[in-house]
C-alpha cells in the first residue's frame, strides 16, 4: 500500500531506443545559443532531461513509449525550471531584492513601490530564452525516430527613453523598475504566466535624457474591462545632496498596445523634473526626507 501511494514511477530503460531531435531556427534566425536542454515527458514519470551542445540538436535514449517534448536554450543564469508535466512545465526567472540592485536602497526598510504593486514579486531580468514544444512522438525499441522542433522567442525587450530631463548632472545613482510583467514562460502553452512581477533594470543618463532596456516574458491580458492591470515605470534617483526621489509613469497603454513580434518595443516619454540639490554653503548635506514620491501624468 505504501509503494502504491507514490506519485511518480521510474522509467524502465530496458529496450531503449534513440530519439534524434533537430531544432529549426528559421523563425528566430538571429538566435545563437551555445547549448540546449531537451526534456521528454511520459505520463506520470519524471521527465528525462538531457543537455545538448550547440543549437542544432542531438540524440536522447528513451524506453519505448509515447512522449511529449520541450526544448529550450541552456546557456542561461537567471532562469530555472519548475513542474514535471508537459502542459504545466515553466521556465522562471530567479527572485531578487531591491537592495541587490543598487546601493541607494541600503538601510531602507520599506522601499516604496508604485501604487497597487506592493504584493508583486521582484524578479531578475530574464536571460534571452527560446523554446519549442512537441505534442507527441512515439519511440519504439526497434526503430529510431526523428523529431523536428521549431523554436520560438519567449522573451522580448522594452526600451525606455525619457527626454528633457532637468538637472541630470546632479544625479548620484538611478535605477528603474517595470511592474505587471510575467515571472515565467510556459512552453507547451506558448504563453507567459499569469503572475504579475516587478523587474528592476539599469538606466543611464545621456545629455538631457535617460534611457534603459529590460527583457521580459511579457504580461497577461486583462480578463475584462474592469480588470485594472497596470504597468508602472518607476524611476528611483538619488541626488548629490543625498535626497531620494521616485517618479511613477503609468505606461500601461503603451505596453499593451505595442507589437512585440520583432522582439523589441520602444517607449518614449517626456520630462523628468529632477530638482537642483540643496546647497547651504557649508559643504554639509542637510537632512532630507526618505524617498519623496512624484507621479508624472503622461499623455500616450
Amino acid at each position: 500500500l505504501l509503494c502504491s501511494s507514490c506519485t511518480h514511477k521510474d522509467l524502465d530503460f530496458s529496450g531503449v531506443a534513440d530519439l534524434t531531435v533537430e531544432f529549426d531556427w528559421s523563425e528566430v534566425s538571429d538566435a545563437n545559443p551555445s547549448s540546449m536542454m531537451l526534456a521528454a515527458f511520459s505520463g506520470s514519470s519524471q521527465p528525462v532531461q538531457k543537455p545538448l551542445s550547440g543549437k542544432n540538436g542531438g540524440g536522447i535514449m528513451l524506453p519505448a513509449g509515447q512522449y511529449q517534448l520541450i526544448a529550450y536554450n541552456g546557456d542561461t543564469e537567471s532562469l530555472f525550471t519548475r513542474g514535471d508535466r508537459w502542459g504545466s512545465f515553466e521556465i522562471c526567472s530567479l527572485p531578487t531584492e531591491f537592495a541587490l540592485q543598487s546601493r541607494m536602497f541600503a538601510g531602507t526598510r520599506n522601499i516604496p513601490r508604485g501604487i497597487g504593486t506592493e504584493d508583486q514579486d521582484i524578479i531578475q531580468e530574464p536571460d534571452p530564452l527560446w523554446t519549442s514544444a512537441y505534442d507527441e512522438v512515439t519511440v519504439t525499441g526497434q526503430v529510431g525516430r526523428l523529431a523536428r522542433m521549431t523554436m520560438e522567442e519567449a522573451t522580448y525587450v522594452l526600451y525606455f527613453t525619457i527626454k528633457n530631463v532637468k538637472n541630470l548632472d546632479y544625479i548620484n545613482e538611478v535605477l528603474a523598475t517595470i511592474s505587471g510583467m510575467a515571472g515565467s514562460w510556459l512552453p507547451a502553452q506558448h504563453r507567459c504566466s499569469e503572475a504579475e512581477c516587478i523587474i528592476p533594470f539599469q538606466i543611464s543618463a545621456d545629455g538631457q535624457s535617460l534611457s534603459g532596456s529590460v527583457r521580459t516574458f511579457g504580461h497577461r491580458l486583462p480578463a475584462s474591462e474592469e480588470d485594472e492591470l497596470k504597468h508602472l515605470l518607476v524611476i528611483y534617483a538619488e541626488m548629490s545632496d543625498g535626497s531620494k526621489l521616485y517618479y511613477t509613469f503609468d505606461v500601461t497603454e503603451a505596453v499593451e498596445e505595442a507589437d512585440p513580434t520583432d522582439g523589441i518595443i520602444n517607449i518614449e516619454l517626456e520630462e523628468l523634473p529632477l530638482p537642483r540639490p540643496i546647497n547651504n554653503g557649508t559643504g554639509l548635506h542637510p537632512d532630507v526626507m526618505d524617498w519623496q514620491e512624484i507621479i508624472i501624468p503622461i499623455d500616450m
